[in-house]
C-alpha cells in the first residue's frame, strides 16, 4: 500500500474519531438526549403538585384585594402614634388635676371630721355635766 493511501486512511479515521467524540460529548451535554431534562421537568411537576396541594385552600386574588382595601380603611380609622401620645398626655394631665382635687377634698374632709369630733365631745361633756349636777 502506498504511503498516500495509509495517510488517507489515517486522516479518515482521525476525522471519524473526532466526529464520534464530538457526538458523544454533545449527547452528554444535551439534557434532552440524556433524559436529565425529563427528570427535572418531572421533579418540577411533583414540586408544583405539592405546592398546589398546600396552597389550594388559599384566598383568591379578588378576596385578597378586598382584604387589602379593608385593612387600608382600618388604617385610616386608627389613630397614629402621635395622636396616641397627645391623648396620653391629656389623660395624664387630667389625672394629676383629679389627684390634686381629691387631695384637697381629703384635707377638707379631715378638718371637718376633727371639728365635728370636737363639737361632739363638747356636747357630750356638757350633757354629762348637766345631768350629774356637777357645775364647775
Amino acid at each position: 500500500m502506498p504511503l498516500s493511501d495509509v495517510a488517507s486512511i489515517a486522516i479518515t479515521l482521525a476525522i471519524l474519531g473526532l466526529a464520534v467524540v464530538s457526538a458523544w460529548r454533545y449527547g452528554r451535554l444535551n439534557p434532552e438526549n440524556t433524559g436529565r431534562l425529563g427528570k427535572e421537568i418531572g421533579s418540577l411537576r411533583g414540586d408544583f403538585k405539592k405546592l398546589e396541594d398546600r396552597v389550594g385552600g388559599c384566598a383568591t386574588t379578588a378576596a385578597l384585594s378586598l382584604l387589602a382595601s379593608e385593612v387600608r380603611s382600618l388604617e385610616g380609622a386608627t389613630a397614629s402614634s402621635g395622636e396616641m401620645n397627645a391623648l396620653e398626655g391629656k389623660i395624664n394631665a387630667l389625672a394629676e388635676k383629679i389627684d390634686a382635687q381629691v387631695g384637697g377634698l381629703k384635707d377638707s374632709s379631715d378638718r371637718t371630721w376633727e371639728a365635728v369630733d370636737r363639737m361632739q365631745r363638747f356636747f357630750i361633756e356638757e350633757g354629762l355635766r348637766s345631768m350629774g349636777g356637777n357645775k364647775s
